[in-house]
């Protein structure tokens, strides 16, 4: 009699256990609209169970209690909601449109996403600080979609990019665009990027229509950042890398080009008398110390080039206000040095810009100090 009792409670917790795993699980998902999510996936967490919602939004699985329903929808935000066994749960998703509600500097002002119909990209502090790069320009390269930058030199102060938007519209002039900062026109190379709120470009003709033939390269709008109300923050940054070239030419000695330059002159019938086999060989020969001087053989490239060169860059700004008065101070410094033996430039720039936002009953004043 007592083993029968001990199958019968192991045959009932079985039968519990699996009618737990076995639960129906059914809901009805909706937008924040109220109106049903129409093909939203709904799986369980760390399985590969799952559905999809039907015409009206409805679903039904298999589950248990400690289950956790994954929901995601294309447009809508993914959630993760617990299993409610015997319950129809209902489910609201919301809508992405943090997207849409940012704002966009256009030409004439600053619109939201949504309201935007001209071809504009736009980048960031964030994006533009992840790269250390001495000049602004060279910051853009990869992060704004029509936008092809070209960087011919890496001296430093001349290591700027060449900018084209949607490629080169015009064969003759000018073929840089129209690149304004705050509104006014100038050059943003020398800017700091910890300065830059944002970067914008305009593509198009209807997003450029408002500067005539001025936009007919595509126009770089540059704004720098502002003061925002509430406690003084201060942020302070410093980077620190290391420049070298990617590739250098491979040069011939002297005694190599002369041989070549001799050859030349006798394919082209000319006299090349004086370059007899035992001049060209004191070029090689260093029997004798004056023929360093009188025969060179020195390989300029290395003598004149080192390998790397260092570059640190740093900044601090104090940004914060009140409701009537707001401020953002900014202090950078640079140091990049150059690769060759011969000079080093040094680069400091302090304050450059240090702009001072000031607000009164509203009114907004902008004080730029440059040294």
């Amino acid at each position: 009699m007592k083993n029968v009792l001990i199958y019968a409670l192991i045959l009932w917790g079985s039968v519990g256990f699996v009618s737990a795993q076995n639960t129906e699980v059914s809901g009805h998902i909706i937008s924040d609209a109220k109106a049903p999510v129409v093909g939203a996936t709904i799986r369980i967490k760390g399985s590969t169970r799952g559905v999809i919602s039907d015409a009206n939004g409805d679903f039904t699985l298999k589950g248990n209690r400690e289950d956790t329903l994954q929901i995601s929808a294309i447009g809508f935000v993914p959630t993760e909601i617990g299993v409610l066994p015997g319950k129809r749960m209902i489910i609201t998703l919301k809508d992405k449109q943090q997207d849409l509600s940012e704002v966009v500097v256009v030409g004439f002002g600053s619109q939201k996403k949504l309201a935007v119909t001209g071809a504009i990209s736009s980048v960031g502090t964030k994006e533009l600080t992840q790269s250390p790069v001495a000049n602004l320009s060279n910051a853009l390269a990869g992060r704004l979609p029509g936008l092809t930058t070209l960087q011919t030199s890496g001296e430093p102060g001349y290591d700027g990019a060449q900018l084209w938007i949607r490629g080169m519209a015009t064969f003759s002039g000018s073929q840089s665009p129209l690149i304004l900062v705050d509104g006014v026109e100038r050059s943003f190379g020398s800017i700091d990027a910890n300065e830059v709120a944002t970067v914008s470009i305009l593509k198009d003709a209807a997003s450029t229509a408002v500067y005539g033939v001025r936009g007919a390269n595509g126009v770089v709008l540059v704004t720098t950042r502002r003061g925002t109300e509430g406690r003084s923050s201060i942020t302070a940054t410093v980077q620190e890398g290391i420049q070298m070239p990617t590739r250098l030419p491979e040069y011939l000695d002297s005694y190599d080009g002369l041989s070549l330059y001799r050859t030349a002159l006798m394919n082209d019938g000319k006299n090349s008398a004086m370059y007899t086999d035992e001049y060209l060989n004191k070029f090689r020969d260093r029997s004798k110390p004056s023929y360093q001087y009188l025969y060179p053989n020195v390989n300029w490239l290395k003598e004149m080039i080192r390998p790397s060169a260092s570059m640190m860059q740093a900044n601090i700004n104090v940004s914060g206000g009140t409701n009537s008065v707001r401020h953002f101070v900014s202090l950078s410094y640079l140091r990049q040095m150059v690769c060759t033996t011969l000079r080093i430039r040094l680069k400091i720039m302090i304050c450059r810009p240090v702009l001072l936002a000031i607000i009164f009953a509203r009114t907004l004043t902008w004080i730029s100090i440059n040294t």
